[in-house]
């Protein structure tokens, strides 16, 4: 006889809110590694629980606590599938959670008081693995990363969100992450976040190994770092990133005075433009980085895709493409089109 294996498990797909009223309800009747497939609308309902950690538990409020990895997910995509905050906390909490995935909705409204949790106004967690994708995180408080905050060794894939509005009220306008986490930022749209200290869109700190490459990175604002701020031992790659309009004494900054183990970054075809201070400070420029307008179809409206003629669509060099958004308009200023015709014609003949 030959040998007996056990039955596959399936994952199950739970809709909100045709067969669970909420987001929570769905997440708590779930198994892990099902699917919780959300319909547009806006989701404002909250709650309080206890957040459980190894060696110690917060009670907060949440729209949504995540304890076990499941695919969150919207049906019609950010733009029309909102989790709203209550401004009592984090829109969306996790604690021991490997392997989950948030993806495709507008987070907003959240905001941390730092008697509860330190930080991650839209999404806070900690001792947890999560994805994080397609969504649209705005208009979130909180001390550490007003938009996320990965704390206690938590890794994540953070890739083509717009990341936007945000405010740290102390560190991290968009993003913080701290001790031992490792991660990857990619394809993301940070802009006009805003910290009080530093780090405007970034704040690294700690033993974390962080990728930060393909993000457009415009108009964010810190004392030091408006685009990047770290610290404690941070080893950061950073490549192929567009940073422009920041306001502060530095875009990127290396921590290496003021802490026993100073940050190492290594900065590679980047394009820095019109940004306060210097573009580096602390860190070395790396080879490929250039200083140049990429030339935004519409940077006063939001719309940061690129000019086909701009210098951050890689024509020119080895780098590729700089940021996280495409060409797609012709209306470049006449200059523009004059030096790099002759380029265009050449590699795509």
């Amino acid at each position: 006889m030959g040998m007996l294996w056990p039955a596959a498990v399936s994952a199950d797909v739970i809709e909100v809110p045709a067969e669970s009223s909420t987001i929570q309800e769905a997440v708590d009747a779930a198994s892990e590694g099902d699917t919780i497939l959300v319909a547009a609308g806006v989701y404002d309902d909250y709650r309080t629980r206890t957040l459980e950690g190894p060696t110690s538990s917060v009670e907060i409020a949440a729209n949504v606590f995540l304890d076990k990895p499941v695919f969150l997910t919207s049906e019609d995509g950010a733009e029309d599938t909102v989790i709203l905050g209550s401004g009592l906390g984090p829109v969306i909490a996790c604690s021991l959670v490997q392997g989950g995935t948030v993806r495709g909705f507008t987070i907003s409204g959240g905001s941390v008081d730092e008697t509860k949790l330190d930080g991650g106004g839209g999404i806070y967690c900690e001792w947890s693995d999560l994805n994080i994708s397609a969504n649209i995180i705005e208009d979130n408080t909180a001390p550490f990363g007003g938009a996320i905050a990965l704390f206690s060794g938590s890794t994540s894939e953070i890739r083509d969100n717009t990341i936007r509005g945000n405010v740290g009220e102390a560190y991290g306008g968009a993003i913080a992450i701290s001790e031992g986490s490792v991660s990857i930022i990619e394809g993301n749209v940070f802009a006009d976040n805003e910290a009080s200290v530093n780090g405007g869109a970034l704040f690294f700190t700690g033993t974390a190994s962080i990728i930060v490459q393909g993000n457009t990175i415009v108009g964010n604002s810190a004392v030091a770092g408006s685009a990047l701020f770290c610290r404690n031992g941070t080893n950061v790659t950073f490549s192929r990133n567009i940073v422009a309009f920041g306001v502060g004494n530095s875009a990127v900054f290396c921590d290496t005075l003021g802490t026993a183990i100073p940050c190492v970054l290594a900065s590679t075809c980047n394009n820095f433009w019109s940004n306060g201070g210097n573009n580096l400070a602390g860190c070395p420029a790396g080879e490929g980085d250039i200083d140049a307008d990429p030339l935004f179809c519409s940077y006063d409206t939001g719309d940061y895709t690129l000019c086909v003629f701009s210098p951050s669509v890689g024509v020119a060099d080895d780098c590729g493409l700089r940021g996280a958004l495409p060409a797609a308009c012709w209306n470049c200023p006449a200059e523009a089109r004059r030096l790099t015709w002759g380029l265009l014609k050449t590699r795509y003949r």
